[in-house]
């Protein structure tokens, strides 16, 4: 997702995790990026026990300066050594970025 005017911006984001596969219980960190760069205070953890089809949710909300052409990129990374059993569930995630006002200093 691309800003296309800068300034103050919130971001709130919610995602919906279920556990596909495998027998291990494992913690899935959802993470912000801008520009490829993760923010501080754009992470939040969820953890799904070792049955497969485990439903978990996390979701956060925090500030951050944007310029014009910034792009926002939510990523998710699994504590599993090479799992790549966990899917975001439909309709249940969601991320809104809305601008409160004008660029300002360092937070």
């Amino acid at each position: 997702i691309a800003v296309m005017s800068p300034g103050l911006y919130k971001v709130t984001y919610s995602v919906g995790l279920q556990k596909t596969a495998g027998a291990t219980a494992q913690t899935v960190s959802v993470i912000v990026a801008k520009n490829a760069t993760q923010q501080i205070g754009g992470f939040s953890y969820a953890h799904l026990e070792s049955t497969p089809s485990n439903l978990s949710s996390c979701g956060n909300s925090f500030i951050l300066n944007m310029n014009a052409g910034d792009t926002i990129r939510v990523r998710l990374l699994s504590s599993a050594a090479g799992a790549q059993n966990v899917n975001l569930v439909n309709n249940t995630s969601n991320i809104m970025i809305e601008k409160i006002g004008p660029t300002r200093g360092a937070f």
